[in-house]
C-alpha cells in the first residue's frame, strides 16, 4: 500500500494517510462485502467504519513477504495474538502460509506445527 500510494504523492505515505485510505475503503465498501481482511498495523480505525452486518479478518502476520527464498517460514506480528485479535472484533485470524508439497519434509513439519499453534489459540478463543 505505501509503494501504491507513493507513486501518486511526492512524500512518502504516511502512517495517517495509509489509516484514512483503509477507513474510506471500509466505509465505501463493506455495504457490499460480506467481509473485509484488514492488518492491525494499518487498518485497526477501519475496523470502526465496517458495515454493522461485515465480517472482520485481522492478519496475524508481518506486513509484506519475503520472495527472496522458497523456504518462506511465517512471521506473526510481535504484539499480537488470536485472543488479541478477536478482541479487536475480528470474526476471524488470516494468516499467509506458503507450502510446497515438495520442499523437505522438515520445512513442512515446521510449517504444520505452525497452523497446529494459530488453530490451538484460535480453538482457546
Amino acid at each position: 500500500l505505501k509503494r501504491l500510494m507513493a507513486q501518486y504523492q511526492d512524500t512518502e505515505p504516511t502512517v495517517a494517510q495509509m489509516e484514512e485510505l483503509k477507513v474510506l475503503v471500509a466505509d465505501e465498501l463493506t455495504k457490499y462485502a460480506s467481509s473485509m481482511l484488514l492488518d492491525p498495523e494499518y487498518g485497526l480505525p477501519a475496523t470502526k467504519a465496517l458495515d454493522k452486518e461485515a465480517g472482520l479478518l485481522l492478519a496475524y502476520e508481518k506486513t509484506g513477504y519475503d520472495t527472496s527464498s522458497t523456504k518462506r517460514l511465517p512471521d506473526c506480528l510481535d504484539v499480537w495474538s488470536a485472543k488479541r485479535i478477536k478482541e479487536q472484533g475480528a470474526d476471524a485470524v488470516k494468516f499467509l502460509l506458503y507450502y510446497d508439497v515438495d520442499s523437505s519434509d522438515e520445512l513442512n513439519q515446521q510449517k504444520q506445527a505452525y497452523i497446529e499453534r494459530v488453530g490451538s489459540e484460535c480453538v482457546a478463543e
